[in-house]
């Protein structure tokens, strides 16, 4: 029962985190593309504390990653540097939040932590068949991509593809956060009638 539970709540987490760190680089493109409401400055506060919750979430959730990588090195090790990095971010975030700060929009080299431990964390969660396609690349791939830009020491010049990237990398949590949910919901089944057909999902269930 205590995995199920587990796999419940770093659901749980994942889909609160990549949800709350959606919505301060929505608003960010949206501010880019020319929205007047997304530019006004009154947004940047409740933009940072979304940021500082949502990167708090991940941080939280991606503790449990460890062992549902298992003996992947390359995943726990990815896990150890998203654990940095994310930590890393949420202080500069919540630093930012009480100076008064108004832009999420920046970032240091721990976004680069983030992006590499989201590929490695990717690449040693693709063995589990069960966590979805689309959530591991967004992850593993749109995380690299878009923390790199992001901590890049100069402007791109790229306009809302940077926040843009940022969004996506926010929805492959999502994605992964829902279908931990739904493998911890039909593990608590089996639980409860153990005569039902097994399926193949291994790293997660068993």
């Amino acid at each position: 029962m205590g995995m199920h539970g587990g796999a419940m709540r770093l659901g749980w987490a994942a889909i609160g985190g990549g949800f709350f760190l959606i919505w301060p680089f929505l608003r960010g493109a949206l501010a880019t593309l020319g929205f007047d409401a997304a530019a006004n400055p009154v947004m940047g506060k409740p933009a940072l504390a979304s940021l500082c919750l949502g990167v708090a979430l991940l941080l939280i959730g991606v503790l449990g990653w460890w062992t549902i990588v298992g003996t992947s090195r390359v995943g726990r090790a990815g896990v150890v540097l998203l654990a940095i990095g994310l930590g890393l971010w949420f202080v500069d975030a919540l630093v930012d939040l009480a100076a008064g700060g108004l832009s999420p929009l920046v970032a240091d080299g721990y976004a680069l932590l983030v992006g590499v431990g989201s590929l490695m964390l990717a690449i040693g969660a693709a063995p589990i068949r069960s966590l979805p396609r689309a959530g591991l690349w967004l992850v593993g791939a749109g995380g690299p991509l878009a923390m790199g830009l992001l901590a890049a020491p100069w402007p791109l010049g790229l306009g809302a593809l940077v926040p843009a990237l940022v969004v996506a990398y926010g929805v492959g949590w999502i994605y992964l956060g829902l279908e931990l949910r739904r493998l911890s919901q039909v593990s608590s089944s089996r639980a409860v009638n153990p005569g039902d057909k097994q399926r193949d999902e291994p790293g997660i269930a068993g």
